[in-house]
């Protein structure tokens, strides 16, 4: 799992706020993050660092904003630098463990033998990453909507698409949920037109994302839709919602004028192009009581009290949304005030993603 580096101090602090702000034991807060006892001690006294999982989960839950973060670093790298660190003391003590020309003499009996007996070398060199087969769970239904909204799954890389400007942060996090679920490091390559992608090359989580639901190719040509198991728990339902808003939705104020006073509420919008996704997303919605109006490319939720609901229950992990999604309620709360201009009677102008 991944470890998040926090300045000295600000995990300890971090973990009372979310005791003090929810009012649980820290026997049921090692609960939530999934610890034992003596784990969420050390994380108090910042023995260890905590998971960036668990961060996430508690923040989320208490409404206590994350601290600074300095760096997440995932089980993989821990051990990899671990590793450098080893191999750096040993050299230090027995010198270098081989020279140039014993590695090229290796290499030049390797390719003898291969040519000598390649019966024996059949596909030793084109094998596959393995993959770790993770179960179903909210993280996998959350990547789901991802993949849904921003995803493209080819024959060999699955790339997730995001804003260069506002969402690389996301990213990092887009990032983060491939390792801990299938244990593959993603990479990130900012791209022309201001974006920002997650890729990862494997044959084997293509194969895999084929078995929940997921398909190659183009999703609007193929008109895909919402896997059905996503439908068999209220909280798969939810992360999938997350997932898919956190890509392909946006949170925007709208301000209408009427006679003489001007308004200013918050919609939040889901587009695409697919229908079958349009109407899973409405049915997504639904199933968590909302009251979603759907049209020929998205679905909306406009009444306010389910506007703040939404964001209560489901969330974001997209820190871009969740900002304009602060700033747009302070807003939208204010008095209708008069304007200068009386001449126009409606006035509609959005502040869209």
């Amino acid at each position: 799992m991944a470890q998040v580096y926090l300045p000295k101090g600000e995990q300890a602090r971090f973990l009372q706020e979310v005791k003090e702000a929810t009012g649980f034991t820290w026997n049921r807060i090692a609960e939530i993050c999934g610890v034992e006892r003596h784990t969420l001690r050390a994380w108090r006294d910042e023995a260890w660092r905590m998971s960036y999982h668990a961060l996430l989960r508690l923040s989320h839950l208490s409404g206590v904003p994350m601290p600074h973060i300095i760096e997440v670093v995932s089980e993989e790298e821990r051990q990899r630098r671990a590793s450098v660190k080893g191999a750096h003391a040993r050299a230090a003590i027995y010198g270098p463990v081989g020279t140039p020309e014993g590695r090229s003499k290796g290499g030049q009996t390797t390719q003898r033998r291969r040519r000598e007996h390649p019966e024996r070398y059949k596909d030793r060199f084109v094998t596959r990453k393995p993959i770790r087969i993770p179960p179903k769970s909210l993280w996998l239904a959350e990547l789901v909507g991802i993949l849904l909204g921003d995803g493209q799954i080819g024959d060999l890389q699955v790339v997730v698409s995001n804003n260069a400007e506002h969402e690389r942060e996301y990213s990092a996090f887009v990032a983060q949920l491939f390792q801990d679920l299938f244990a593959l490091r993603a990479s990130q390559r900012t791209r022309p037109k201001n974006a920002v992608e997650v890729v990862i090359s494997s044959v084997a989580l293509v194969e895999y994302l084929k078995t929940i639901g997921l398909h190659r190719g183009n999703k609007v040509a193929q008109q895909v839709g919402v896997p059905e198991w996503i439908f068999e728990d209220i909280e798969y339902v939810r992360a999938c919602t997350r997932g898919l808003m956190d890509t392909d939705g946006c949170i925007f104020l709208r301000r209408q004028q009427y006679k003489h006073r001007q308004y200013r509420f918050l919609e939040l919008d889901f587009s695409n192009h697919s229908q079958p996704l349009l109407v899973g997303m409405e049915q997504l919605l639904s199933r968590l009581s909302f009251t979603p109006k759907r049209d020929d490319c998205s679905v909306n939720l406009y009444r306010q009290s389910e506007i703040k609901r939404y964001f209560e229950i489901v969330g974001t992990h997209n820190p871009y949304h969740q900002e304009r999604y602060t700033r747009f309620a302070k807003e939208s709360t204010a008095a209708a005030f008069r304007v200068a201009d009386t001449s126009s009677r409606h006035v509609a102008d959005e502040d869209a993603v």
